[in-house]
């Protein structure tokens, strides 16, 4: 999880270079004077320069973890604005993208009327949407908010962040912002279902921690069919696994269960090649989880099975 603060670093000019400067007998420092150029001029240039650098900074931050900027700590009209650039990049990007499940679930996460009123008001057309600098975004902002009073917007960033996040299975962004809201009390009972169900899919299909995804499961009981689901994951009940697997309509959800994919189809090779001599190539590829069928399933997971017409040769009979 991010932290807040900042700091200053503190000047690397030693006691003894100061000294020795000040005791310099020459200098290479121009008298006054020596400058030929006007100095109205000079001011004018400087103040265009520095005019400049304001312009780069106004619609950029930097990480309050890392001392480099503290404007959205201090400023609710600049967190606003700036969360409101987010989502204009957001949709910008969904819009542009190959993934389709981003685009699908566009309407989830910004509303009708936001996207309407974002797309007509946005002037982000000159800036690259990717969704890196998105989460890059949404880190500094969230970063800004950790340590000032939670109220609807942090609850907002957050939720945003953990839904765009949850879609990439970037879970550097959300789980800590998972763990984050859960200690809040601003979320209603359907939010902490959301939530609370990503993380317990995480724990124990990407860190195999059933332990714990249990104990997340009962203190917040997200749903019968999170446990069913669980628990066919626990004991490897590869066949049932993969029908939720399959008819998981939930882009985060489904992402976040894709972590186990590659364990439970090893398991139902395991299972079916110690149990069969032969199996029918339609039941076979009726039980795979959805993107696979029986010429993925042997180039991506080595399988020696020969395929003979319409069925599947799983091991030769003695005689």
């Amino acid at each position: 999880m991010e932290r807040g603060g900042t700091w200053s670093p503190r000047g690397r000019e030693s006691h003894r270079d100061r000294s020795s400067n000040s005791n310099e007998k020459t200098s290479t420092r121009p008298p006054i004077g020596l400058f030929t150029e006007n100095s109205d001029e000079l001011s004018e240039k400087r103040r265009a320069r520095f005019s400049n650098m304001e312009g780069n900074r106004s619609n950029t931050y930097g990480y309050v973890s890392r001392g480099e900027d503290s404007r959205l700590q201090k400023s609710a009209k600049e967190r606003e604005d700036f969360f409101n650039q987010i989502l204009q990049q957001f949709i910008k990007y969904c819009d542009s993208t190959s993934v389709s499940s981003l685009a699908l679930s566009l309407p989830m996460l910004v509303k009708d009327t936001d996207v309407q009123e974002l797309s007509s008001n946005g002037d982000s057309g000159k800036e690259t949407a990717d969704v890196d600098s998105i989460l890059r975004s949404l880190r500094k902002l969230r970063e800004a908010l950790l340590h000032l009073p939670a109220n609807a917007f942090t609850k907002k960033v957050y939720l945003f962040s953990i839904r765009v996040s949850t879609m990439v299975g970037h879970y550097h962004t959300y789980l800590p912002s998972i763990m984050f809201l859960l200690d809040l009390e601003l979320l209603d009972r359907d939010e902490i279902i959301e939530i609370s169900t990503l993380l317990i899919i995480h724990l124990s299909h990407f860190n195999n921690d059933n332990t714990n995804a249990l104990a997340y499961y009962f203190k917040y009981t997200p749903g019968v069919e999170v446990l069913l689901m669980l628990k066919c994951w626990i004991h490897k009940d590869y066949y049932n696994w993969i029908r939720f697997y399959n008819k998981e309509s939930d882009t985060s959800r489904f992402r976040l269960m894709q972590y186990g994919l590659s364990e439970m189809v090893r398991t139902m090779i395991q299972r079916i090649g110690s149990s069969f001599y032969n199996y029918d190539l339609q039941d076979l590829e009726a039980s795979l989880p959805n993107g696979l069928d029986w010429q993925s399933l042997v180039r991506e997971y080595d399988v020696k099975w020969k395929h003979e017409a319409t069925n599947i040769v799983i091991r030769e009979r003695r005689r």
